[in-house]
Parts: structure tokens; C-alpha cells; sequence
């Protein structure tokens, strides 16, 4: 752990600035040149947490990206807060209590903690990229980000000893979406372009240092509200597609990605853990078709077509139409089925996928969430009443323990060779 950083921590602590700023009184940094983000971005943006008491830190969010998951996580409609939060692109300097750290990291801050005569709860540095576990950081621009965040916040926090922030253009803004709907209530045209035109004339103050003391570089508006750039397909297996557009069309399915709620770690020793994607199917019946699982946070979506159509190539399978419900899956099949002769239809209620995914995740889930009262009879129990379809859904972390235990003598002869010939 970086030890100039820890002291940085350690003084956001002291400066206790969650009580005098609100969550939503934002402020950005400029970004040196050599630290720019991938996107192009040159700011990232800043917000003070933990006004209400829980959860105090610094969340730096990165570029464009960043701000459009900070603005999700504040719409927030309950059928969307789990993937919002699973969304965010930040760096966070936050407090936390021992039990937030791993026994190593422990020693260490105890230690450094006793040198500054300070208690707990202890400054911890995570990364939070979209779809992974919380990580510690691992890339040297992303401490100096943090590191140019933290001083500047701290100046900030001098700054309000002896004058009101809104001399300095920090206030409240509000960052929901335009888009958004109030319940059931339908927003009249003319208030949204009111909205619209508040939203646009709002500002958010730039800070930077200037001899070791707070300055406003100049203010920004917020950045443009756009909609997510999902995964696009744009490869399509030419002589995969010529076989299977020699297969008579028939029935329909639904479709969607959905995250697997068990992280996976990549091969890489000091990465974060993800959440897998699956793209999840059943077809009329409410039976499970085609299941399609993705490698990596930030999936390949020509790869998961290219798996898409071995399994319909596999199974002599060509839907006449496929039922998607969001824009991720949307974006993802849009151009495989125009090429297929498919038809991609919107539908917001997929009530088979609905009942066979609670299912499934159900199913998934029960190895260690009854960990305890989960045995070898009960695995194997739940092994023979799975069809052969619910089976090849399985997440690999799940298809690795089963296959081992296959090989390791755990399970009965006639459900190893089953999972064996299924799952191999």
C-alpha cells in the first residue's frame, strides 16, 4: 500500500468533509495530459459520501463513463439499483473497519495507524470497474489520479473553514436523467424541455491547486446524457450462417443477458474478480435453450454470436423470432438476426425467462448459500432431476466443481457418466 497515499487518507478522515458538503455537490478535476482515460476523457468527477452517515469517501469517477453510472445510481428505480451499482467506473478513498481487510493489509495499516497516533475505521483504496468485485488498485495512473483527488479535496476541506462554498460554485446539483419517469405519472412534453434546459445550463466548478491552496480552474456543464454503449456484434461467421440459415425457422425464444451472481477470477494473479455474463434463453415450452456464456468483464459480443450459432447449428434450431427485453441484448443479436432472416422483437415481459432465470440462479446459488446442509446426497439428487439443457447452463465455476467431483469418486457411477457426457 502506497504510504503517501495513506496519508492522504488519513487526512480526508481528519477532515470530516462529509458534513459540510452533500453527495451531490459535485466538483471535477482536469486531468494532466499523460493521464487523459481511455475514452478521451479529461475530467474525472468528485463526490463527497457519507453525509447521512454511512459509507464516508471520496468517489473519483472516471471520464464520461463514470458519470453516467453515477447519474444511474441516483435515478436508481428499484428494478435497476443492483445493476447500477454494478455499473460504477470510480476510484474510492473510504473508511472503513477492520473487518473490510484482508488479514495482510491489516498488519500493515495497524501499523502505519499506530505511527499517526489514529484509530478506525482505516482509509482503504478500491477500484470499481463495471461488473467486478471492488479491487485494490493495481495501476499506477490510477493512484495518481486518486493521489491529485485527495489533495485537492483536502484544500477544499481548508478552503470551508473560512468560506461558504458557494463562493466557489459548489452546490446541488441534480443529475437524473431527462429520460427518467416519475412512477406512473406521464411527464408532459413541455416540462421535459424544461427539464431538459435546466439540466443543460447546469455547471459544476473545476478545482485545481495553486501553491498548495484551493482555485476554480473554470466551470463545465455536466456531461451529455447518453445512452449506454453496449457490446455490438459486428463479425458474423460468414459459412456458420450460410449452415444455419439452411435450417427451416420455428417457434420463438426469449432472450437476455443476465450477470451470474458468483465471481469469477480470471487466470491473471492480480486482477479483480467479475461477474460473468450469460446470455439466457428458453423457448415457448419455459424449457432452457442455447445458453451462451461469456468470458471476461467486458465480454466479446462476436464471440458469444459465434457461440450463439454453434449451439442453434448444434441442435438444428433456428428460431423464427427471438424476444429480447433490453438494450444490452438488443444491441448484441440486432445484427446476427437481420443476417439470420430472425426477427428481433422488444418485449418488456418475458414471463418464461422470468420464471426459468429465479429458477436457474435459484439452482446455482444453493451449493453455497446452504453450505452447511448441502451434502454429496443432495448434490446428487439435484444433478439426476436436471435435464440435459439445465445442465450445459451451468456456470463454468459450477461445471468445474462437478466434473471434479466426477473424477474424484464423490458422485454414483451413472450420474458421473451423465455429467461426464454432457458437460465434457
Amino acid at each position: 500500500m502506497n504510504k503517501k497515499l495513506l496519508d492522504l487518507g488519513f487526512a480526508f478522515k481528519h477532515s470530516q468533509l462529509w458534513k459540510t458538503v452533500y453527495e451531490d455537490e459535485l466538483f471535477a478535476i482536469h486531468l494532466p495530459e499523460h493521464l487523459i482515460l481511455a475514452d478521451g476523457s479529461e475530467y474525472v468527477y468528485c463526490a463527497i459520501m457519507g453525509r447521512n452517515g454511512e459509507h464516508r469517501a471520496l468517489s473519483v469517477n472516471m471520464g464520461k463513463r463514470g458519470f453516467a453510472s453515477l447519474r444511474a445510481i441516483h435515478r436508481n428505480p428499484d428494478d435497476d439499483a443492483l445493476e447500477n451499482l454494478l455499473s460504477q467506473d470510480c476510484i474510492q478513498c473510504s473508511l472503513e473497519t477492520a473487518e473490510q481487510f484482508l488479514p495482510e493489509e491489516l498488519e500493515f495499516i495497524r501499523e502505519e495507524t499506530k505511527k499517526r497516533k489514529m484509530r478506525s475505521p482505516y482509509p482503504q483504496f478500491s477500484r470499481y470497474r463495471p461488473y467486478c468485485v471492488p479491487w485494490h488498485l493495481t495501476d499506477p495512473k490510477d493512484e495518481e489520479i486518486l493521489t491529485i483527488a485527495l489533495r485537492v479535496t483536502i484544500a477544499l476541506a481548508e478552503y470551508l473553514t473560512d468560506h461558504d462554498k458557494s463562493e466557489i460554485g459548489l452546490k446541488n446539483i441534480r443529475i437524473l436523467s431527462t429520460r427518467e419517469m416519475l412512477g406512473d405519472q406521464i411527464m408532459l412534453e413541455s416540462l421535459l424541455q424544461e427539464i431538459d434546459e435546466a439540466e443543460k445550463n447546469q455547471q459544476i466548478p473545476v478545482f485545481t491547486l495553486e501553491e498548495g491552496k484551493l482555485a476554480v480552474d473554470e466551470m463545465i456543464p455536466l456531461p451529455e446524457d447518453t445512452a449506454p454503449d453496449y457490446p455490438r456484434a459486428t463479425v458474423i461467421d460468414e459459412l456458420k450462417l450460410k449452415t444455419l440459415k439452411k435450417i427451416p425457422k420455428q417457434g420463438f425464444i426469449e432472450s437476455q443477458v443476465l450477470r451470474i451472481p458468483e465471481p469469477t477470477k480470471e487466470e491473471a494473479a492480480d486482477t479483480a474478480p467479475y461477474l460473468p455474463a450469460i446470455l439466457f434463453s428458453v423457448d415457448e415450452d419455459g424449457m432452457v435453450r442455447l445458453p451462451v456464456m461469456m468470458r471476461h468483464a467486458e465480454y466479446d459480443p462476436n464471440e458469444a454470436i459465434n457461440d450463439l450459432m454453434k449451439g442453434m447449428i448444434a441442435e438444428r434450431f433456428r428460431p423464427a423470432e427471438i424476444h429480447a427485453g433490453t438494450d444490452e441484448t438488443i444491441s448484441l443479436l440486432e445484427t446476427f438476426c437481420k443476417k439470420a432472416g430472425i426477427s428481433l422483437v422488444r418485449d418488456e415481459n418475458l414471463e418464461l425467462l422470468g420464471e426459468a432465470t429465479d429458477t436457474m440462479l435459484d439452482r446455482w446459488t444453493s451449493m453455497e448459500d446452504e453450505e452447511d446442509d448441502f451434502g454429496p446426497d443432495e448434490i446428487v439428487e439435484m444433478l439426476e432431476a436436471m435435464t440435459d439443457k439445465e445442465l450445459r447452463a451451468m456456470p463454468d465455476f459450477m461445471v468445474a466443481q462437478i466434473l471434479n467431483m466426477a473424477e474424484s469418486g464423490l458422485l454414483p457411477a451413472r450420474v458421473a457418466k451423465k455429467v461426464r457426457s454432457i458437460l465434457e
